[in-house]
């Protein structure tokens, strides 16, 4: 499991996120933009080349919703 999974299991992504003056879809967001980070990276080792396929992976989004993932 990699380190941002573990983050978000053990619940210190979603206290951070609350303990922000965020609204709740940008909370919610956030914390759905990084399970689709980590799920990436799930059997991957994050490296120049694969931070590349991710970015390339994005590019059917809005360069808003690009910009909020990475």
């Amino acid at each position: 499991m990699n380190l941002v999974k573990t983050m978000i299991l053990s619940n210190e992504i979603p206290n951070f996120l609350a303990s922000k003056n965020f609204s709740e879809n940008t909370k919610s967001n956030y914390l759905y933009d990084l399970r689709n980070f980590a799920e990436f990276f799930e059997k991957k080792s994050i490296s120049r080349e694969s931070l590349l396929l991710y970015r390339q992976s994005l590019k059917k989004l809005t360069v808003a919703a690009q910009r909020r993932k990475i």
